[in-house]
């Protein structure tokens, strides 16, 4: 048991030399907002929907309600079975076809529950989260929901942060693009390191969806394109492996990421399990030595088993930091990890 630091107390200290740290969010960052995006609300959806009856078997053996868990049981299926030669059964092409139904599930789970607008919640509620995220100069999160997005667009000077999309027009039709530039530098950028529901690729090119020009919700935009089969920018790959494959073979999201492997300074790590299935994403903090500090966010009683995993994955970032120092042969400070109060930050308490 340690001491947990006050979330001002910890953006003070990172803040000392007048710049603003940076932030990853993860599941819980929308969970605190609307309970309905808990794992298990995704799964109970995707049950009733058209979850295979197979898949649902797998989640009550492995006694979980997280898709991603199941999905990288089903990759590590599928690789056993192409290294024993076996990918030429019928029983392959079920996993296969189970595999990709199951992602599909998931993604049609978060659209059919999201809230439909941001009328759903308070101007106060929304603007507390803006304040929280006002802490930060850059915003990195996994989720693929709008909440991020609404809770920006709050505000009497709405946008405040970047995120490399301008607005182009290509035969007649009008429409947000990822450029990839930043307009203005002195404000802040917010990236989607596994894709959101409101992104896109339409030939070759990431775009995002926006009420403006249409005046139709981007919720009900996204359900259109889910009837028509056309699925979101997600990454819902199972293992760390395949989604950093993903990632790569998307430009936006490989510029996400680049981006999270050039951030100086502190990094707060809200909501965010920093579990193996994103594994990725603790080799891209660990081996930016440019990040000298990363502040990790307890929710809770610190002694449940998903808090003390929490903390041993983090003071695992110490040892890993330390190799890649070693490896590279350089003179540098080890990373430090501290520990703050979640719910000090009290990021949706405003009703």
């Amino acid at each position: 048991m340690t001491d947990l630091m006050h979330f001002d107390e910890a953006i003070g200290r990172a803040t000392r030399r007048k710049r603003k740290p940076h932030v990853l969010l993860g599941n819980g960052f929308s969970i605190g907002a609307h309970p309905k995006f808990e794992y298990g609300s995704l799964y109970e959806q995707a049950r009733e929907a058209h979850l295979p009856g197979r898949v649902d078997e797998l989640f009550e053996e492995y006694g979980t309600t997280n898709f991603e868990a199941v999905l990288q049981r089903l990759d590590i299926g599928l690789w056993l079975a192409r290294h024993y030669g076996m990918d030429g059964l019928d029983e392959y092409a079920e996993m296969q076809n189970d595999y990709e139904e199951t992602k599909q599930a998931l993604v049609d789970s978060i659209a059919s529950i999201h809230p439909a607008a941001a009328t759903e919640f308070s101007d106060a509620k929304l603007q507390s989260a803006r304040l929280f995220l006002d802490n930060f100069q850059t915003i990195f999160t996994t989720n693929y929901d709008l909440l991020l997005y609404w809770s920006l667009m709050s505000g009497e000077d709405s946008w405040a942060f970047e995120d490399g999309f301008g607005r182009q027009v290509s035969h007649g039709e009008s429409f947000l693009a990822f450029h990839g530039e930043k307009v203005d530098e002195s404000r802040g950028s917010m990236y989607y390191l596994h894709g959101a529901l409101h992104l896109a690729t339409v030939g070759g090119e990431v775009r995002k969806l926006a009420w403006s020009g249409s005046h139709v919700r981007i919720i009900d935009q996204v359900q259109i394109g889910l009837d028509a089969k056309q699925y979101p920018l997600v990454v819902s790959e199972g293992s760390a492996d395949h989604k950093a494959e993903r990632i790569q073979g998307s430009g936006y999201l490989y510029r996400a990421f680049l981006e999270l492997q050039r951030v100086n300074g502190a990094l707060f790590v809200y909501g965010h399990s920093l579990g193996e299935e994103d594994e990725h994403i603790r080799k891209a903090i660990v081996e930016n030595t440019d990040l000298k500090v990363i502040y990790v966010g307890i929710f809770g009683n610190q002694s449940t088993y998903s808090n003390r995993k929490l903390k041993e994955r983090a003071i695992d970032l110490i040892l890993e930091r330390d190799r890649v120092l070693n490896s590279r042969n350089v003179n540098q400070r080890p990373l430090r990890v501290r520990f703050f109060d979640s719910g000090s930050a009290h990021v949706w308490d405003a009703s």
